[in-house]
């Protein structure tokens, strides 16, 4: 009885999420679908590219710690405002606004902080370098 009961109610699941064909043009619609889930789409789409865009630090640069990958933050930069740009020309509903917004102030964030971060790090290790070389002694200390 319970597997009958479980095959009835996976039927009507997967015929619920199924598309429905349009008579007039036999395109694929689903319903609740609009311009909105459309742009939101779009949008989500263009946070993806840009966390690949940002390459933050993961598990393989823990591994490797001798490998240092050099990201493009002006490619990021310039990519997040075409980003900021899709909000403000998008009516979108306000839950799923807030949601991608906060998801692309969090990742800008971040990238922030690493840009930042790796910044910093190259200035100590230039000042480092900068103290290990010896003065030449015709030049005087």
């Amino acid at each position: 009885m319970a597997a009958i009961a479980f095959w009835l109610l996976l039927y009507f699941w997967v015929l619920k999420s199924r598309p429905l064909a349009t008579p007039h043009t036999g395109s694929i619609v689903n319903p609740g679908h609009d311009k909105r889930d459309e742009v939101a789409g779009q949008i989500q789409k263009a946070l993806v590219q840009l966390e690949g865009i940002a390459s933050l630090p993961g598990l393989l640069d823990d591994a490797i710690p001798f490998f240092e990958r050099r990201r493009d933050y002006c490619a990021f930069w310039q990519r997040a405002k075409e980003v900021s740009a899709l909000f403000k020309g998008s009516s979108l509903r306000r839950d799923v606004r807030e949601r991608l917004w906060i998801k692309h102030s969090a990742l800008c964030e971040r990238v922030k902080n690493l840009q930042n971060r790796e910044r910093e790090e190259r200035y100590y290790e230039s000042k480092r370098n900068r103290d290990q070389i010896p003065l030449h002694p015709s030049r005087g200390a």
